[in-house]
C-alpha cells in the first residue's frame, strides 16, 4: 500500500534521513523503532510532504511526491501528529466534524457515531471545548478525527508519549481494535512494549539511517538490540 524508496529529507542544508526504503502492505501494522532524533517522525513528515526530500514516495502505486499535505490526506493518508493539533476553542464533536470526509472512492465509513462507539469517552464529553481535555483524551481526539477522514492507512506519531499507564493500555486496545477491522497502520513510537503488541515488522532507525528490518518477535527476542538500538 506505502512504500518508499531511497527518500532523502532535508530541515534546510541539513540531511535528516539517508536513502529510505520501506514498505507497508495493507492491513499491516508496523513500526519505526529508534532513539530520539533517529529520522522516525521526519519520515512521516516526508509522506505528507511536510520536509523537503528527494525519492520516491508512493502509495497504492501512485506517487505522492509533490503533491501538497492536504492532497496527501485526500488520497487516503490519516495523519496523527505527536503535537495531536485539535481546536483548543472547538468541542469535541466539532473536531470531528472538521475531519469529516469521503474516502477516494467516495466511501464514508467513519461517522460520528461510528467513533463514538469506538472512543465511548468522546461521546461522553462530545460538547467539552478541546482544551479542557486531558493529554489522553486529546489523543484519542486527535486519532478520532483522523479516522473521519476514511483513510486508507493511519500514520500515528508517538501516539502514547507522556500518557499515564492506564490510558496507555486503552489506546493499544483501540488500535488493536483498529487492526481487527483491516485498518492498515504506520507506527512511530518510544513505548518499545506498546510497539511491539501492535506491530508485526518493525524498522530499526539510527542517525537518519534504516539500520535493520525485524519482525516484532525477533526483537522481543533480542535484548542486546533492544539495548543498543532502543535504549532500553
Amino acid at each position: 500500500m506505502l512504500e518508499l524508496r531511497n527518500v532523502d529529507a532535508f530541515y534546510g542544508r541539513a540531511q535528516a534521513l539517508f536513502s529510505i526504503s520501506l514498505k507497508v502492505e495493507e492491513g499491516e501494522c508496523v513500526a519505526l523503532l529508534g532513539r530520539n532524533g533517529a529520522g522516525k517522525t521526519t519520515t512521516l513528515l516526508s509522506i505528507m510532504n511536510l520536509v523537503k526530500n528527494t525519492g520516491d514516495i508512493l502509495f497504492k502505486g501512485k506517487p505522492l511526491n509533490g503533491k501538497q499535505a492536504f492532497s496527501v490526506a485526500k488520497a487516503g493518508v490519516g495523519f496523527v501528529p505527536d503535537s495531536r493539533r485539535i481546536f483548543p476553542t472547538l468541542s469535541v464533536e466539532e473536531n470531528l466534524k472538521l475531519g469529516r470526509k469521503t474516502a477516494p472512492d467516495g466511501a464514508a465509513n467513519w461517522t460520528v457515531d461510528r467513533v463514538y462507539g469506538v472512543f465511548p469517552k468522546l461521546g461522553q464529553i462530545a460538547g467539552r471545548d478541546g482544551g479542557n481535555l486531558s493529554g489522553g483524551e486529546q489523543q484519542m481526539l486527535s486519532i478520532a478525527r483522523a479516522l473521519m477522514g476514511n483513510p486508507d492507512i493511519l500514520m500515528l506519531d508517538e501516539p502514547t508519549e507522556g500518557l499515564a499507564p492506564v490510558i496507555v493500555e486503552d489506546l493499544v486496545e483501540i488500535i488493536s481494535n483498529l487492526k481487527r477491522e483491516k485498518m492498515t497502520v504506520l507506527l512511530v513510537e518510544q513505548n518499545v512494549g506498546a510497539a511491539l503488541s501492535l506491530a508485526e515488522r518493525c524498522y530499526i532507525y539510527d542517525h537518519g539511517y534504516i539500520t535493520e528490518e525485524k519482525t516484532s518477535e525477533e526483537i522481543a527476542q533480542d535484548e542486546k538490540l533492544k539495548h543498543e538500538l532502543l535504549g532500553v
